[in-house]
C-alpha cells in the first residue's frame, strides 16, 4: 500500500545538535537509520507534502498527523 502522502524535500529536522537539512528520500533513510533506539524524527514545520497531484504546506505535527489518519482512511481533502 503506497503512503498516503510524499515529503517535498529539502525537509528540515530538529536534531541534538541543531537544525539539519534532508535533501531527498535517500538522506532522509540514512537519517532514520541513524536515529538511536526511541528516538522520533521531529519536523521543522511548515513543511509541504504532495497528496496525488496536490502539494500541501503543513504547519504543525498535528496537522500533519490529521492528513496522514485522513489519508489512511481514504478520505479527501
Amino acid at each position: 500500500r503506497p503512503p498516503p502522502f510524499k515529503l517535498v524535500y529539502p525537509i528540515s529536522v530538529n536534531t541534538a545538535e541543531g537544525v539539519l537539512e534532508i535533501a531527498d528520500r535517500e538522506a532522509m533513510k540514512a537519517y532514520k537509520q541513524s536515529l538511536e533506539k526511541g528516538v522520533r524524527l521531529e519536523f521543522v514545520f511548515p513543511i509541504s507534502v504532495k497528496v496525488g497531484g496536490d502539494e500541501i504546506e503543513v504547519n504543525s505535527k498535528e496537522a500533519l498527523k490529521k492528513l496522514f489518519h485522513k489519508r489512511k482512511k481514504g478520505g479527501h481533502k
